[in-house]
């Protein structure tokens, strides 16, 4: 009986609430469409939103910002409160979501991709928050990191002694850190660097072996390039998760597919 009798009072409750969270979602909205501009065209261009995991911190972002926002209103504004208490709950409000959202930014920004690395035999994703602490000055201007630019494509200069090899090898095992995440190492991805990329690259048939139902797209791009289908060739890409890079005759990128490519 309790249950049914303050059935009338919530109802009550939620047509007072109702226009004012509907104002918060609508605030709240053209708010994560500025965060999708910013995430989807500057930080994580296609197909960089799938390879460092741009989707899913936006789907946070979003479930923060337009989802937890407008419900807080919904359930704690009512008229029968005093303007005092409604400021309170207003400020109390904004502050979470504003504290919520400025930690997702953040955490996008610090994952944003930066570099696409060729390395050996893959091609490795280099996060900001990997290198942000690294010294950038030996990269010509085309190769410097930018807010406004896409990731840039990177190949690996050897090292120049064996002292620097050492040195690379020692504190790679104690902070983890290699040749794909020392910018000091890095080069123009050219056409001579692509050639030493395309000769470890790797045939199609093992891809399909392991991911057969990439096969219409393989057939598709051989067909339309006017190569056999045991011509095509593919590296493994590190990411968050699991890719292939296909790579054209020239060594260039074609096109990134979902899938492990170390088999």
């Amino acid at each position: 009986m309790l249950f049914f009798s303050a059935m009338p009072f919530a109802a009550s409750r939620l047509r007072e609430s109702l226009p004012v969270a509907a104002l918060h979602l609508f605030a709240s909205a053209l708010l994560a469409a500025v965060l999708a501009a910013l995430i989807f065209r500057i930080w994580y261009r296609p197909p960089y939103d799938a390879l460092a995991g741009g989707r899913l911190l936006f789907v946070l972002l979003v479930g923060v910002d337009v989802v937890c926002g407008p419900l807080l209103t919904l359930l704690l504004f009512t008229r029968s409160k005093t303007r005092g208490q409604l400021l309170t709950d207003a400020i109390m409000i904004v502050a979470l979501q504003a504290a919520a959202l400025a930690y997702g930014v953040s955490t996008a920004w610090n994952s944003r991709p930066v570099f696409l690395v060729a390395e050996v035999d893959r091609f490795k994703v280099i996060a900001w928050e990997e290198i942000r602490h690294a010294d950038f000055s030996s990269l010509p201007p085309e190769l410097q990191p930018s807010l406004w630019k896409p990731p840039a494509i990177v190949a690996l200069r050897p090292p120049a002694s064996i002292e620097e090899k050492n040195k690379v090898l020692f504190e790679s095992l104690q902070t983890g850190r290699d040749y794909a995440e020392r910018p000091e190492f890095y080069i123009p991805y050219n056409a001579e660097t692509a050639g030493k990329v395309l000769a470890r690259s790797r045939g199609a048939s093992a891809l399909l072996k392991a991911h057969p139902h990439h096969r219409q797209w393989l057939e598709n791009y051989a067909r339309a390039q006017h190569h056999a289908l045991s011509d095509v060739r593919y590296l493994p890409v590190m990411a968050r998760e699991d890719w292939v890079a296909i790579v054209t005759p020239q060594g260039q990128i074609a096109q990134f597919l979902k899938g492990d490519g170390f088999l």
